[in-house]
């Protein structure tokens, strides 16, 4: 009888298991939100390390339709949090309001403060090590946490994962890499720039052109796939480019840990 409810009980933690890693979200993740300085408030998974911490942090903005369980978001988060960094994922309060129009703000004034208030929960948690702090987006939230990043000198390296660099115009293809990346002298910090190498809204040849203006301090991964870095109608090989573009976000920060 005991041994029977032993093995319910695992079976059980293996179904809860699956059910949340198809929802994007690990077992270890918390469920919490926060409420902005307008009054707003934010989903927010908190994907926790084993150990006692203090740990590497990192929040990672989504895009402006990917939410925060959808592939890239959750298997960064997963690969992170297994490699000892706390992870803070979210949503845009826009998705979330009642009523709301569920579109991003005039300039992204909203988004970037829904971006710095979950950057001052994760400060303020204990688990966070306040010397080891990071900042990651997609698409939209990568232009979000550029501006971000500029703004808060203690973030020590940014990832900008399938960044929005290129506009096609009467068939050319024009950069929007300084638009929606502008950068000065002061810009010191190591960036990852990753993007799929048929994404219509970054071409690699304007990420690469972009990223040398930044004088050493930009990595760039380019994978296949498009936007989502998938491959329409090849789930393996867009399963392959998922683990390839995590990789490359886990292999960043650890390497900015090691200076």
């Amino acid at each position: 009888m005991f041994r029977g409810v032993l093995e319910m009980a695992g079976w059980i933690r293996v179904c809860v298991g699956a059910l949340l890693a198809l929802q994007g979200v690990s077992a270890l993740a918390l469920e919490t939100a926060i409420v902005t300085p307008r009054g707003a408030r934010v989903s927010m998974l908190v994907d926790v390390p084993d150990g006692a911490g203090p740990f590497p942090a990192i929040v990672i903005a989504p895009g402006q339709g990917y939410h925060m369980r959808l592939p890239l978001m959750a298997q960064s988060a997963e690969r992170l949090r297994a490699a000892g960094v706390l992870v803070y994922r979210f949503d845009w309060a826009y998705r979330g309001q009642p009523g709301a129009a569920g579109e991003p703000s005039e300039g992204l004034l909203a988004e970037a403060q829904d971006l710095s208030s979950v950057i001052d929960a994760m400060r303020k948690d204990a688990r966070a090590n306040p010397k080891q702090l990071f900042i990651a987006g997609k698409s939209m939230g990568s232009v979000v946490a550029w501006r971000v990043m500029r703004t808060q000198p203690d973030l020590r390296a940014g990832a900008f994962l399938t960044p929005i660099c290129s506009d096609e115009k009467d068939g050319r293809i024009e950069s929007a890499a300084e638009e929606n990346y502008p950068h000065d002298a002061q810009h010191k910090r190591p960036t990852l720039f990753l993007a799929g190498d048929q994404d219509p809204l970054c071409a690699p040849s304007v990420l690469y052109r972009y990223a040398a203006s930044l004088g050493g301090r930009a990595r760039v991964a380019v994978v296949a796939g498009n936007h989502s870095l998938a491959v329409p109608a090849d789930e393996p090989a867009s399963a392959a480019n998922l683990d390839l573009a995590t990789h490359s976000l886990v292999r960043f920060v650890a390497d900015q840990l090691k200076r």
